[in-house]
């Protein structure tokens, strides 16, 4: 299960919209083709 971390200081975390951040790398991630929803079947 492949993991994606981020770390920031808390006024980053205040300023940024890091739902937004997850939701981009998500798509990417599943874009590539290597991670595919769900896992491997």
């Amino acid at each position: 299960m492949p993991h994606f971390y981020a770390e920031c200081s808390d006024n980053i975390r205040r300023e940024a919209d890091l739902p937004a951040l997850f939701a981009q790398v998500n798509a990417f991630l599943f874009g590539t083709g290597l991670f595919p929803p769900g896992g491997d079947p």
